[in-house]
């Protein structure tokens, strides 16, 4: 049954991870965007931006917990854990550019 749930996580999150991206792609936005302030530009009107601030990041730490899971059981979610940290700095900077 984990193996199950595991899987439709992941691919619940490259779901979510592919409409972000496609969204943002559909905006005009490209990664380098997001690290120049002057061209940075807030998207939140339309698809998962309207949920979420960064789905993305949402959908690979679904993907890594449901990876977990599948492969080795509810423990295996704890192999999302040690990313949070790299995701939650990534957020930070992103939103401190974002509101210069």
């Amino acid at each position: 049954m984990t193996l199950w749930i595991g899987l439709a996580l992941v691919w619940l999150g490259i779901g979510l991870r592919w409409w972000a991206i496609r969204e943002l792609l559909l905006a005009g936005i490209h990664e380098e965007d997001i690290w120049v302030p002057e061209r940075q530009k807030v998207y939140t009107n339309r698809g998962p931006y309207q949920f979420l601030s960064h789905p993305a990041y949402v959908g690979s730490l679904a993907v890594l917990a449901g990876a977990g899971i599948a492969c080795l059981g509810w423990g295996g979610a704890v192999l999302a854990l040690p990313s949070w940290p790299f995701f939650a700095l990534r957020i930070h900077e992103e939103n401190q550019l974002r509101w210069r």
